[in-house]
């Protein structure tokens, strides 16, 4: 579709940013416009997303991300909070271009949405597939303004939906 999106994980576990600030330098027909890069703050970082995406910049010789998203939200609504309010600093600087969730629940994003002053999540990513509706969540989701998108949608590397007696008819 003429789109390229380098996705990664946080500056403390991801082992390949390396290897993804390489594909974003080499991203033809437009550079850096072409390529959308999205990362993570892992819950280890919520204490201090600003230096972790600031290592992830580093890491991936960037001046901004697409999408920074908090990683398994932890520690309560406090923590979380908190960790969001940091966050919108981030879209402030233009170190973000949007930030949002990754497998938050529904009482996550409801807390999170009430408690942002500037900046909803875009974005909340969630493992989704047949099996695994979240239905509840992504209509949370969508009342609150925030993007439910699936991770996995083929059911990742669990063959049970590929095999699923219902996909095997339908197809």
């Amino acid at each position: 579709l003429g789109y390229r999106h380098v996705r990664c994980g946080a500056a403390s576990t991801d082992a390949n940013l390396a290897a993804a600030a390489a594909a974003i330098a080499a991203a033809p027909d437009g550079g850096r416009d072409a390529v959308f890069v999205s990362a993570k703050i892992a819950p280890s970082e919520m204490n201090d997303p600003v230096a972790a995406c600031d290592a992830l910049l580093s890491a991936l010789k960037l001046d901004h991300l697409d999408l920074l998203s908090i990683e398994w939200p932890a520690g309560g609504a406090d923590a979380v909070n908190a960790c969001w309010s940091k966050m919108e600093t981030l879209v402030d600087a233009g170190k973000a271009k949007a930030i949002g969730l990754t497998n938050a629940s529904v009482p996550v994003v409801e807390s999170v949405c009430k408690a942002a002053t500037k900046h909803k999540p875009a974005v909340n990513e969630v493992e989704a597939h047949p099996l695994m509706a979240h239905r509840k969540l992504a209509g949370v989701c969508r009342r609150y303004g925030v993007t439910p998108a699936a991770f996995a949608p083929l059911g990742g590397l669990d063959d049970r939906l590929m095999k699923h007696p219902k996909l095997v008819e339908a197809a």
